[in-house]
C-alpha cells in the first residue's frame, strides 16, 4: 500500500497530514509529493487530513490600494492641521517683490512663536498698516537697534547695506535708529513698492506671520 502526502501549510498555519492511515504532524519547512493510494483513498476524504494546530488564519487582508488611502488620508490630516494650527495660505498681490515672488504667487505663512521676532531677510505680511485695507507682503532690512542713514537717493543700514530710498533727492541726509518692537521693511522691486520708506519702522504687532515657502503654482515652489 502506497503512502501518500501533501503540503502542509495553508496561510501561514501548521496543519497534519496523513500518511498510511495515520495522521502525523509535520514541522514547517516539509513537503511530501502529491501521490494516492491505490485504492482510490484520497487525503479530502479523510476528516483527519487538515487538523490546524493553533488558533484560525486572520481574515484581515491589506491591499495595495488601501495602504494608499490610508497615506493620502494621513497626508491631507496633516495638512488641514498644519493650516488650523500652525499655518495658512497667502496670495500674493500686485508687483513689489519681484524677482522674488509674482502675482499670484500662493505662500503659507506661519506665526511666529512666542518669544520669537522678526530676523534680517525675513518675507513677512503686514496687517493693518495705515492706509492701506489689505494684507502687504514685504522684507524685513533692519530691526530693532539697527542704524539707518538715508543719504544720496539711498538707505544704509548700520553702514553696511545700501538699498534705494523712496526718494531719491532727499535734500538732506538723516540717520535714525529703529525703536524697540519695530523692523524696517522694504518690497524687493525698490522702485515700486510701498514700504517703510514712505510709512516708517513698523511696529511687531502688526506683523501677522513669516512667509515660508510658496506652493502654488507649482513652477514657482521655493523656499524664502
Amino acid at each position: 500500500m502506497s503512502s501518500f502526502g501533501a503540503i502542509i501549510y495553508f496561510k501561514g498555519k501548521r496543519y497534519s497530514v496523513c500518511k498510511n492511515d495515520k495522521v502525523e504532524k509535520v514541522k514547517r519547512g516539509e513537503t511530501y509529493s502529491n501521490s494516492y493510494r491505490r485504492d482510490g483513498y484520497t487525503p479530502q476524504g479523510n476528516p483527519e487530513f487538515f487538523q490546524a494546530q493553533g488558533s484560525s488564519p486572520s481574515r484581515f487582508h491589506l491591499t495595495w490600494w488601501n495602504i494608499v488611502f490610508f497615506v493620502l488620508l494621513v497626508c491631507l490630516v496633516a495638512l488641514l492641521l498644519f493650516l488650523v494650527f500652525i499655518g495658512h495660505p497667502y496670495v500674493v498681490r500686485g508687483y513689489s517683490m519681484l524677482p522674488t515672488l509674482e502675482d499670484g504667487d500662493r505662500l503659507i505663512v506661519v506665526p511666529y512663536r512666542k518669544g520669537m521676532t522678526p530676523d534680517r531677510g525675513d518675507v513677512v505680511i503686514l496687517e493693518g498698516v495705515k492706509g492701506i485695507d489689505e494684507m502687504l507682503i514685504k522684507r524685513v532690512i533692519a530691526i530693532s537697534g539697527d542704524k539707518i542713514t538715508v543719504k544720496n537717493g539711498r538707505i544704509i543700514v548700520n553702514d553696511r547695506d545700501v538699498f534705494l530710498s523712496a526718494v531719491p533727492s532727499a535734500p538732506e541726509e538723516k540717520t535714525f535708529l529703529i525703536p524697540s518692537d519695530h523692523v524696517f521693511v522694504m518690497g524687493d522691486n525698490e522702485d515700486h513698492s510701498y514700504d517703510s520708506r514712505t510709512f516708517g519702522p513698523i511696529p511687531l504687532s502688526k506683523i501677522k506671520g513669516k512667509a515660508l515657502f510658496v506652493f502654488w503654482p507649482v513652477g514657482n515652489a521655493k523656499t524664502l
